[in-house]
């Protein structure tokens, strides 16, 4: 786990844009550290509850399309709250997606034996998630090579 930890931590700092916040783009110059202190206020007031169902929504859609490029890896995309969530063939598959998708630059995290789930910050765009999939896409095309 310590190993782990570093290098993520490596890859983090050397990054120009850092992801976080489990699975998305924040500045580096913002820092990581705000993005769980939204108030309720924040959340409500700026309308930020409205955008990121918006989000999920558009990311569920881009899930299905996963599913159609890559039929027997991805499968059984779902919506969980303001997650999304899709299943790899196994752990060990999964696990590998995850270590490519932050060696390009996108955290995401996992869940369950086999799934990568995708928690987008209330503040998201249709490109931030547009962004994502195409990090996953890279990814997974190097996982199947």
């Amino acid at each position: 786990m310590k190993e782990l930890t570093q290098k993520i931590s490596d890859i983090l700092t050397n990054l120009d844009v850092v992801k976080s916040h489990a699975s998305w783009v924040v500045d580096k110059r913002n820092g990581i550290e705000y993005l769980d202190m939204y108030s309720s206020y924040e959340v409500n007031e700026k309308g930020l509850k409205n955008n990121i169902a918006k989000r999920v929504e558009y990311l569920f859609s881009k899930l299905k399309w996963l599913e159609e490029e890559y039929p027997a890896y991805a499968t059984n995309s779902r919506l969980i709250g303001q997650s999304a969530e899709i299943d790899l063939p196994s752990r060990t598959e999964r696990n590998e997606a995850l270590e490519k998708m932050l060696e390009n630059g996108l955290l995401a995290s996992s869940t369950g034996d086999k799934a990568l789930r995708y928690n987008p910050p209330y503040y998201s765009t249709d490109e931030d998630i547009k962004q994502a999939i195409e990090i996953t896409h890279k990814s997974f095309n190097t996982c199947l090579k």
